[in-house]
């Protein structure tokens, strides 16, 4: 009987992906995008990344476009701690070094990056769309990224 080995290269997604600097927060940048594009950004269940002992969970947004056949995610580059972290380190930890101890990065190779935008889609081109984007009030920046330039790539797949 024949083995059949799946290699990296046959199990990749074509996606795009955005690195996005804004002052907005997450509800208000999906919003905005949501204005811009006329698509439907709704709040998912927070992506979460276990490192060590201690689970990280960040904010997430989809839009399934079926007309498009294109998947569309926003998620947070910042985690925001959970209860049971809070509670955990409240005890432990004076108020001013409570912020900072709580904060992990998604992908660490971009700490200036506030959110990723991620689009799965088949050869679409995008750049009307990452027009109209560049000119909303409240985004500094949007740029595209080659995922597989940096390590942790991985921590942005959702599903």
């Amino acid at each position: 009987m024949k083995k059949h080995i799946l290699t990296l290269d046959e199990t990749q997604r074509s996606f795009q992906c955005f690195a996005i600097q804004t002052q907005l927060s997450d509800y208000e940048l999906a919003f905005c995008i949501n204005s811009a594009l006329n698509i439907g950004l709704e709040r998912i269940t927070d992506h979460k990344l276990s490192k060590e002992t201690e689970e990280f969970n960040f904010s997430a947004f989809m839009y399934d476009d079926e007309m498009r056949l294109t998947i569309w995610s926003l998620i947070s580059n910042v985690s925001h701690p959970s209860m049971r972290q809070i509670k955990q380190n409240f005890q432990n930890v004076l108020f001013d070094e409570l912020e900072t101890s709580l904060r992990i990065y998604l992908v660490p190779d971009f700490k200036g990056i506030d959110y990723w935008l991620m689009i799965d889609c088949e050869d679409v081109d995008l750049l009307e769309e990452i027009k109209l984007l560049r000119n909303q009030h409240g985004i500094s920046s949007i740029m595209k990224v080659d995922i597989h330039s940096f390590k942790h790539w991985s921590n942005l797949l959702l599903y």
